[in-house]
Order: structure tokens, then sequence, then C-alpha cells
């Protein structure tokens, strides 16, 4: 292996543990925020790779935007709030709708 190659790995060992920190840090944070608005779930891991892995809204399916500021097509996770049931991963705008449909039905 040349110099320049081993520099080139641990380079890359090094990026690899920042950005599993920085996974590790925000998965952690985003399933305290579930648990603090009262989602519930057996498992918040299994629930978190879920929310994590779905690219496309499952009512309208438009691509979901990940990070960022909130706009119609930010990703997020609907819940029923009576219950605190996952109901599935949707975009901003479906989450209000299905909200508001919920309210009315009530």
């Amino acid at each position: 292996m040349t110099p320049s190659q081993l520099k080139r790995q641990v380079y890359q060992k090094k990026y690899d543990k920042k950005r599993d920190q920085l996974y590790d840090r925000r998965k952690y944070k985003r399933i305290q925020n579930w648990k603090r608005i009262g989602v519930v779930s057996e498992n918040y891991d299994e629930l978190y790779n879920l929310f994590y892995n779905t690219h496309s809204c499952e009512d309208c399916d438009i691509t979901l935007k990940t990070e960022g500021k909130l706009e119609n097509n930010t990703r997020v996770l609907d819940h029923d709030h009576e219950t605190g049931e996952y109901r599935g991963v949707v975009c901003l705008d479906c989450n209000f709708k299905r909200g508001w449909l919920d309210n009315l039905i009530l």
C-alpha cells in the first residue's frame, strides 16, 4: 500500500466515524422528540429506520425532503394524537390534511 493510499484510508475511517456519530445524534434527537410529542412504539429503532428510509409520501407519492426548513414536501411521521399510534411517513402537507380530516370526523 502506498503512503497516499494509507493516508486516504486513515482519512476515510475518521470521516466514517464522524458521519456515524452525526447519524446517531440525529437519530437520538428524533426519537426523543417523538417520545416527547406522544408517539408510542414497541421498537423506536425500527420506526426510525423506516422513517429514515422512506423517500416518498405514502399519500401523494411526492419525493420527500429530509433536511432544512419546513416546507410542504418535508418528511414527517404521522401519528394519532389520541393513542400515539404511528400511522405512516408522509409529507407535511398530507400530514396537515390527515389531521384536518380527523378533526372533521370527530
